[in-house]
């Protein structure tokens, strides 16, 4: 990235798919002194495009809840990135150790789990007598439903910040979705 000095600057860079990217290196150039950092450059690999900026979050991320693993296994996963039509190599395999039992928290049955998978927020361990509401930032309510029955509810939601409120017999979980 070329310093340009203190005015809004947007880089783009463009690699065709038969070039074969595997990986980008940002580096600053030609920066004699003061500050200087990422900001509004953006990276276009064929038809997919990812914006970069200085917080850790980057595009769509998906999540994956593995439940059944026992305690002090090794486990091995691999991960991989997929936009339209192209996907990337599988990643090398990562290593993790299960905690000793004494240290895992088992999930009661019927305390929800809210995560994020995609554009939906998936709502999963229910018993299936719980009211479900989602709600904006204004405080306007968006979505309301009660599970009847169902042990897990995925909601289709746009990017933003939501506030999950599950009722449940006599509790009431809350919970701050960020999409």
């Amino acid at each position: 990235l070329r310093y340009v000095d203190t005015s809004k600057n947007y880089p783009e860079y463009t690699f065709s798919i038969d070039e074969q990217v595997t990986s980008v290196k940002v580096v600053y150039a030609h920066k004699e002194k003061g500050n200087v950092a990422v900001d509004d450059a953006s990276i276009t690999y064929g038809a997919c495009v990812k914006d970069i900026f200085s917080q850790e979050k980057v595009g769509n991320i998906t999540t994956h809840v593995i439940e059944g693993l026992s305690p002090q296994t090794e486990y091995g996963y691999q991960v991989r990135s997929v936009c339209k039509d192209v996907v990337s190599n599988w990643s090398s395999v990562q290593r993790a150790v299960t905690a000793d039992i004494s240290a895992v928290t088992s999930v009661r049955s019927c305390d929800p789990i809210v995560y994020v998978s995609g554009r939906q927020i998936i709502i999963a361990t229910l018993c299936g007598s719980e009211r479900i509401s989602v709600y904006n930032l204004s405080g306007q309510m968006l979505y309301a439903v009660a599970a009847e029955g169902k042990n897990q509810i995925a909601i289709n939601v746009d990017r933003g910040i939501y506030i999950i409120k599950i009722e449940a017999r006599n509790k009431i979980f809350n919970k701050k979705i960020i999409l």
